[in-house]
């Protein structure tokens, strides 16, 4: 991980272009790198997650969906924090992996996402 806070990338993984930019915006404005990916594919196919400090991701995206994701990012790197966001109001975060931080329910509160983010990288 990195030692300098404006030298940290957080990835940020949702199929919905307009929470992407939003998130993207908002983690840039506070100081961080940002990488986006607009699907599981995406994000699986390329060597991002060896690239990234923490991940935040959507848990319903079609083809390779959130949880899926976060079953590879246990397995490949386990101690890369991840931060999970779902617009489901029914969902039950019971089952999830360890390695997820945190779970926001959209519309995500940015000064609580921040924090979160903030935790992770000190971790």
């Amino acid at each position: 991980m990195n030692t300098d806070e404006h030298a940290f990338i957080i990835g940020v993984l949702d199929d919905d272009r307009r929470v992407l930019e939003s998130v993207g915006n908002l983690l840039e404005s506070a100081g961080y790198q940002v990488r986006l990916f607009d699907s599981g594919e995406m994000f699986l196919q390329t060597e991002a997650m060896n690239g990234i400090d923490v991940l935040i991701c959507d848990i319903r995206m079609p083809g390779v969906n959130g949880i899926e994701v976060l079953q590879q990012v246990s397995t490949k790197r386990p101690r890369l924090p991840v931060i999970l966001i779902t617009a489901c109001s029914d969902f039950d975060s019971g089952g999830i992996p360890e390695t997820s931080q945190r779970v926001f329910r959209k519309p995500i509160d940015p000064t609580a996402l921040i924090d979160a983010i903030a935790a992770a990288v000190k971790s």
